[in-house]
């Protein structure tokens, strides 16, 4: 499995930037903030493992309906050494199509590796989740010490203005209920109990 990324899953989706992306969920995290949403995705087994080409033919087939990709996890640079080579061949391949990249590591914990991806990248999100710093205002950062840095010129910062949280909610053909996004406890209780 070293020669294949970890995914936990891909959708579209219309909140995780600018325009639908394709949303890329890694699989495994060192980092296992306090409070995640995502703690699903914490575990390092093997959930749906992908090749860079599999990756790849997924965005291929997508890409003339998404304006990027967003990449979250998990933890996506505790994969470095493939998402690197997933980035290098996506900016080839979709030279027109955005990345947003986000990452619970600090600057301080960037490795010379991670430097690499981050320069490929449009949008990075950087630092851990922090519970007690919770703010759903904010514009695709759950907590206020995490940072939204433009590393390109591919976006501004009109592009993502803060204001009310934004959630998606789809309906699998399975009827398996998928949320999307940071929502507020209340609206999770309220879901529950529909579904009950």
């Amino acid at each position: 499995m070293k020669d294949k990324i970890n995914i936990n899953s891909i959708e579209i989706s219309e909140i995780y930037g600018p325009g639908k992306r394709l949303v890329v969920w890694f699989q495994g995290c060192s980092i296992r903030c306090k409070g995640c949403w995502n703690y699903e995705m914490w575990s390092f087994e093997s959930k749906n493992p992908l090749s860079v080409n599999e990756l790849l033919n997924k965005i291929q087939e997508k890409k003339d309906e998404i304006e990027g990709i967003t990449i979250l996890g998990g933890e996506p640079f505790d994969q470095s050494t493939l998402l690197l080579d997933f980035l290098e061949r996506f900016k080839y391949e979709f030279p027109k199509l955005s990345i947003i990249l986000y990452t619970g590591y600090k600057k301080s914990q960037f490795k010379e590796i991670d430097l690499k991806i981050i320069k490929l990248s449009d949008i990075l999100i950087a630092n851990p989740y922090e519970e007690d710093k919770r703010d759903i205002t904010l514009n695709l950062r759950g907590s206020s010490n995490q940072s939204l840095e433009f590393i390109s010129d591919f976006y501004n910062i009109e592009d993502f203005l803060d204001g009310e949280t934004k959630v998606e909610i789809k309906i699998l053909p399975s009827g398996e209920m998928v949320i999307l996004g940071y929502p507020e406890k209340s609206l999770i209780n309220e879901i529950k109990i529909m579904n009950n």
